[in-house]
């Protein structure tokens, strides 16, 4: 009657293992968003998913805490109950006594470990991942439970996780953030292209603005003897041709030598000059010439953009 008790109660720890590791991996898996539309549409479970997310950390610590000890208590419990069954059988198979305790021993920690992983972590593992919001909806009571009990254990231990954290120079989070970074975006975006439910010209438009926002001013600026200048002498006329053979629309003027920079002279402002008198007007003149900014090499592309 003992042993059965000790084999049921194996079942029963391992039953809470996979309970646990399900919490585990389905809490991280899930889609906050998704979790907080549920929520709001009132599906049965969601608002109290919804919360176990909201103080993930301590779920998480009371999930450890809980995988921790069914597994210890079943390695204490059922293992010697199973070691005892195959010492005795081996025994009556006429084993010697020293030989069969071993290797009972070692059979039932085998069995035991390999039971444990497969049903209670794996098993629950791979169920959690591709079912994360219906595997949390049925865990989630057990699981806000068991951390409400034990929680004077798993505030002792999540606080000096915490404490070892701060020591290092990082603050610990309760909750993982919702939000997508710009590199999770473009990944998402260049995905879609390749599946065909994107259009590729714009997931392009869309990948290479967001490389673009990582970019500051020194790595966009022209080598000094790549660029093409104007002298200030020259006239509307010289800023269009030049900006035909070049394909540019702004030009620095430049007086003495090229550190010495006038000012800017653009094709929008050479154009709109009648064209008899284009021969006519200098780059220098007020209706022509802007002031030349200067821009520090460290200046993100975004704000100097809108400049």
């Amino acid at each position: 009657m003992a042993t059965a008790l000790m084999l049921v109660l194996g079942l029963v720890l391992t039953a809470g293992t996979f309970v646990f590791v399900s919490a585990e991996f389905s809490l991280v898996a899930i889609d906050q968003a998704v979790v907080e539309k549920r929520a709001e549409e009132g599906q049965r479970g969601a608002a109290r998913v919804l919360r176990a997310t909201r103080t993930l950390s301590t779920q998480l610590s009371g999930a450890q805490v809980g995988i921790t000890l069914t597994t210890i208590l079943l390695g204490y419990t059922t293992q010697s109950t199973i070691a005892s069954l195959l010492e005795s059988a081996l025994g009556s198979a006429g084993v010697a006594w020293g030989l069969a305790t071993g290797t009972a021993a070692f059979a039932a920690a085998v069995f035991i470990n390999v039971f444990s992983m497969l049903f209670g972590e794996l098993v629950p593992k791979n169920l959690a991942l591709a079912h994360p919001m219906d595997t949390a909806r049925a865990v989630a009571p057990f699981q806000m439970a068991f951390t409400t009990v034990f929680a004077p254990v798993i505030w002792v231990l999540g606080g000096t996780a915490n404490w070892v954290l701060r020591r290092m120079g990082i603050e610990p989070r309760e909750e993982i953030s919702s939000a997508r970074s710009a590199g999770e975006l473009a990944a998402l975006v260049e995905h879609s292209a390749e599946e065909g439910t994107f259009d590729t010209s714009t997931a392009s438009l869309f990948t290479n603005s967001i490389r673009m926002s990582r970019l500051c001013a020194a790595d966009v600026m022209t080598d000094r003897g790549r660029v093409r200048t104007l002298p200030e002498g020259a006239s509307a006329a010289d800023v269009i041709a030049l900006a035909a053979s070049t394909g540019h629309s702004r030009f620095p003027v430049i007086g003495e030598d090229s550190d010495d920079v006038v000012g800017l002279v653009s094709l929008r402002r050479a154009v709109a000059v009648p064209h008899e008198r284009r021969a006519e007007v200098p780059v220098v003149s007020a209706s022509l010439l802007a002031p030349a900014p200067s821009v520090p090499e460290t200046v993100p592309i975004g704000p100097l953009m809108v400049q």
